[in-house]
């Protein structure tokens, strides 16, 4: 019999951003999406279902006109388990937008890699794993950059 694989807990992302999740027995998840990045520190509910290794989970920032959901799979790097995700952010748009055929570029998208257990703080202390946006391609860093994680 195949082992469950375990969603649940703390993880963070290569913004230092991090998930805290839990999971009922029907695969639903819950928890907090804790932003830090741009100098936000704040936290947002989360909501989100898993499923093996397959994992997807939403986020509303409200103040911000915004709905970010993720998909992934958990992967395995070194023995370490690793949240791989593709995102896509929905944004609000003008009621004169949305008549034009550019309201497409409401929507973002990228990759996340999430980590097990608490992010590195910025002055190097603290647990976990990080990798530098630096291998991402201009255009995902530039989208990384005007968004709020």
């Amino acid at each position: 019999m195949k082992e469950k694989l375990q969603i649940a807990g703390l993880w963070h992302n290569q913004h230092r951003s991090e998930i805290d999740l839990s999971q009922s027995e029907n695969g639903q998840i819950t928890g907090a999406f804790k932003t830090c990045t741009q100098g936000m520190h704040k936290e947002y509910p989360l909501t989100g279902f898993a499923h093996d290794d397959v994992v997807a989970f939403c986020v509303n920032f409200i103040e911000h006109g915004s709905i970010t959901a993720w998909v992934g799979q958990i992967q395995f790097q070194n023995e370490k388990p690793l949240l791989n995700t593709l995102w896509h952010m929905s944004m609000e748009i003008g009621k004169y937008e949305a008549r034009d055929d550019r309201s497409w570029k409401s929507i973002l998208s990228g990759a996340d890699r999430f980590y097990r257990g608490p992010a590195i703080s910025m002055n190097g202390e603290g647990e976990g794993e990080t990798e530098s946006i630096a291998q991402y391609p201009p255009y995902l860093v530039g989208a990384r950059k005007a968004s709020i994680y």
